[in-house]
């Protein structure tokens, strides 16, 4: 079959009908190669091509259709894919297996970041261990990233750079405040300053409440311990009648009764006088506390 024959026969076959995909973007925040992805997997399944990029490679070449329908997917991803994303399978414009895993790669977690994450990553990158060839590998990788966010639309920039910077200096434990900045495309190096200024007052002002705390609690405990200190340097009441503490002698319930009892047993008549002497005199002998009697009757 002559090479215009086939270029005829791939030119008419079913998988290259397709209109309405939305074209695959730029590895990056904005991926959108879930979505692609799984329509065009939809398509190919639905015209019996989808052998192409999911068989072993050696059982689907066995397939004699397998040059035309190879044709034929490459067509198609190729009509459906942004324009940067030809950087990342350039050499790749024969084999659709290839191709379709290629962007897989590309894309596979793109959407944890965007220039500035990617560009810090990449310069903070460190060798932890005698793997050089993985670490290189790494890098590469990272690099691969990062090519495929700038663009000639969207180059980088020294505020890309400034940003990345910022970020590469801090400790770890500032990052958390910027965070979610570096899964954006872009990050002005203002917001970075402006958001690490605010983690900054924040720190500050939590770290001047704590004295103030402190200081409350110290004078709370303090002024609890005087408390239970007076309470206990107060002399412990004890009455003698009742030879019991918790109360005295002037507070006795039944001293007050005894004497009440005692004044009504003793009362004279109301148009008799009597003495003093006469009331003493009368008082039954052996009594307790014969003088607290005395005081009170006098």
């Amino acid at each position: 079959m002559s090479s215009t024959t086939q270029d005829s026969d791939v030119a008419s076959h079913p998988t290259l009908k397709i209109t309405g995909v939305e074209q695959l973007k730029p590895p990056g925040s904005e991926s959108n190669y879930l979505d692609w992805s799984w329509i065009l997997d939809i398509h190919f399944t639905a015209t019996d091509v989808d052998y192409v990029i999911h068989d072993k490679p050696e059982d689907a070449k066995a397939k004699p259709n397998w040059a035309r329908d190879n044709k034929a997917v490459c067509g198609v991803i190729s009509r459906t894919i942004h324009p940067t994303n030809i950087r990342n399978v350039r050499h790749l414009k024969n084999d659709a297996r290839g191709l379709w895993d290629a962007l897989k790669r590309a894309h596979q977690d793109s959407s944890a970041g965007g220039v500035t994450y990617w560009l810090r990553k990449l310069t903070s990158s460190r060798m932890v261990n005698d793997d050089l060839s993985a670490h290189l590998e790494d890098m590469a990788k990272t690099f691969e990233r990062l090519s495929s966010l700038v663009t000639s639309e969207a180059p980088l920039t020294p505020n890309d750079i400034y940003s990345s910077s910022i970020l590469t200096s801090l400790p770890t434990d500032w990052l958390a405040c910027v965070s979610s900045m570096m899964n954006e495309p872009r990050v002005d190096p203002d917001r970075v300053i402006d958001a690490l200024k605010a983690e900054e007052l924040r720190r500050k002002t939590r770290s001047s409440d704590q004295p103030i705390v402190e200081s409350v609690s110290q004078a709370s405990n303090k002024k609890s311990s005087k408390s239970k200190s007076a309470k206990q340097d107060q002399p412990t009441r004890h009455c003698t009648f009742c030879n019991l503490d918790g109360h005295d002698l002037n507070r006795c319930f039944n001293v007050a009764r005894l004497i009440e009892n005692h004044k009504l047993n003793q009362a004279p008549p109301k148009n008799k006088k009597v003495s003093r002497s006469e009331l003493r005199s009368s008082r039954p002998p052996g009594t307790q506390d014969q003088n607290t009697y005395d005081i009170i009757l006098a």
